[in-house]
C-alpha cells in the first residue's frame, strides 16, 4: 500500500512538473496589443475565430536586417517581430496607422492563419492580396494603398482568398466628358526665360522646360489666380527626354490643407528596361510612399502622351492616353489650386497641352487663364519613393 502510495506521489509530481513547462507562452508588447485586438476582431466579424491566447503568440518589435519590416517565425510559440526602425520612421506621416496595420496584420496573417505570400495581381495591376511578398517579384515593391474603400476589400481577402475582385479594380477608358475648359496655357505667342538654372522656352505651339539643376526637387510651374471647387479635369500632354531612366516625370495637384500647408497628389512614372514595361506611382505628399506601383505597357516616350488626373464624385482618376491607370478616395479635397508637372533634374520637358476643365454646380463655367510661366511660387515637397519590403518566414 505504501508502494502504491509512494508511486502516485511521484507521478503527481511529474504530472505538476510537465504542467509547469508546458505553460502557454502569451507575451504581447503594449504597443501592438490594440492591433492584434483589432486583427481578432476584423477575423470575428468575417466569421473567423481565432484564440492566441490559448494556443501562444509572441509579438515584439526587433532590429530586422533592411529592408524587411516585418517578420513571422513559426516556432512554439508564432513569433511575430516589427522592425523598430520602420515603426520610427512612420511616425510623421499622416498614413502611419495605415502602413502599421498593414504590415502587423500580413505577419499575424502568416502567423494565425497560416497563410503563405500570394503574388497575383488584380485587373489593374495592383497587388491581390495584402499577402503580397517575399524576396523579388518582377522587380517590384509591396506597396498596398491599405487606405479608404480599398482597406474593406483588403480586411475580407485576407481572411477568405475567394473574395471577389473590387469594382475599383476595374480598367476603363475616359468618357470623353470634361466639362467646359476653365483655363488654360497660352502656348501661341513665343517667349523665353531663365530662372533657378531652368530654362523655359515658347515656341511652335510648344513650351519646352530644361532643367539643370543640382537637386531632384519637382516643379510646380501652374498657380491658378482662384480656386477650383468640385470636380475639374486637369490634363496635360508632354514627352520627356532625361539623362537616367530611373527619374520620375508626371503631373500633380495640390491644395492647402488643415494647417494651411500644401498638400499634393503626384501621378509619375518611369520605365523599366528589364521588363520592357512603364511603372507608374500614386502618391501624396503626407504620406511614407506612394501608394501603389501599376505596371502597364511601356509608352512611345519620344512622342507626346496624355496624362490626365480627373476629380469626380470624392474620387481622383488618373489617365494615360485616356485609359484609367488608377484611382483612389485618399484625402481628396474639395478645393484645389495647385496644378503642377512633375520634371527630373537634367531633362528636356516639352509639352504643347496644359489645361483644366470644370463643371460648376447648376452647371454653369467659367473662365481663367493662367499665369505667366515661371511662376513665383515653383517649389513643391520633393517627391520621396519609399518602396517597403514585407518579409514572412516559410514552414520547414
Amino acid at each position: 500500500m505504501k508502494l502504491i502510495t509512494k508511486l502516485l506521489t511521484i507521478i503527481l509530481v511529474l504530472s505538476l512538473t510537465n504542467c509547469k513547462d508546458d505553460k502557454i507562452q502569451y507575451d504581447i508588447d503594449p504597443t501592438l496589443k490594440p492591433y492584434l485586438e483589432s486583427f481578432l476582431n476584423k477575423g470575428r466579424e468575417r466569421g473567423v475565430n481565432l484564440t492566441p491566447e490559448e494556443d501562444g503568440l509572441i509579438m515584439k518589435f526587433s532590429n530586422l536586417k533592411a529592408p524587411t519590416i516585418g517578420l513571422c517565425t513559426y516556432s512554439d510559440p508564432i513569433l511575430v517581430e516589427i522592425d523598430k526602425k520602420y515603426w520610427e520612421e512612420t511616425s510623421n506621416y499622416a498614413n502611419k496607422n495605415d502602413l502599421r496595420e498593414n504590415v502587423v496584420f500580413h505577419e499575424l496573417c502568416h502567423g494565425l492563419l497560416n497563410r503563405g505570400h500570394t503574388n497575383a495581381t488584380l485587373e489593374n495591376s495592383e497587388w491581390k492580396s495584402v499577402m503580397c511578398g517575399g524576396d523579388t517579384y518582377m522587380e517590384r515593391n509591396w506597396n498596398i494603398n491599405y487606405s479608404g474603400y480599398r482597406k474593406e476589400y483588403y480586411l475580407d481577402e485576407l481572411f477568405n482568398i475567394r473574395t471577389s475582385a473590387p469594382e475599383w479594380s476595374k480598367v476603363f477608358t475616359f468618357s470623353g466628358d470634361k466639362g467646359e475648359i476653365y483655363a488654360n496655357m497660352d502656348l501661341s505667342h513665343p517667349y523665353a526665360t531663365i530662372k533657378n538654372n531652368i530654362s523655359y522656352n515658347i515656341e511652335n505651339g510648344e513650351l519646352k522646360i530644361l532643367r539643370n539643376t543640382e537637386n531632384d526637387t519637382p516643379q510646380n510651374i501652374v498657380q491658378l489666380e482662384d480656386e477650383i471647387t468640385g470636380d475639374f479635369y486637369y490634363e496635360v500632354s508632354f514627352k520627356c527626354r532625361q539623362m537616367y531612366s530611373e527619374q520620375l516625370s508626371g503631373i500633380s495637384v495640390g491644395y492647402a490643407n488643415k494647417e494651411g500647408d500644401m498638400s499634393y497628389h503626384y501621378f509619375y512614372f518611369n520605365e523599366n528596361n528589364h521588363y520592357n514595361d512603364c511603372r507608374y506611382y500614386i502618391a501624396h505628399s503626407e504620406c511614407y510612399g506612394p501608394f501603389a506601383e501599376v505596371v502597364k505597357p511601356r509608352l512611345q516616350t519620344s512622342q507626346f502622351n496624355h496624362f490626365a488626373v480627373q476629380k469626380k464624385d470624392g474620387e481622383l482618376f488618373f489617365y494615360v492616353n485616356n485609359e484609367l491607370v488608377y484611382r483612389n478616395d485618399y484625402e481628396v479635397n474639395n478645393t484645389f489650386h495647385h496644378f503642377g508637372l512633375i520634371i527630373p533634374n537634367r531633362s528636356l520637358f516639352t509639352t504643347n497641352l496644359v489645361q483644366i476643365s470644370t463643371l460648376q454646380s447648376g452647371g454653369s463655367t467659367k473662365s481663367s487663364t493662367m499665369r505667366k510661366i515661371p511662376t513665383t511660387s515653383t517649389y513643391i515637397v520633393p517627391i520621396e519613393p519609399r518602396f517597403v519590403s514585407i518579409k514572412g518566414n516559410s514552414i520547414y
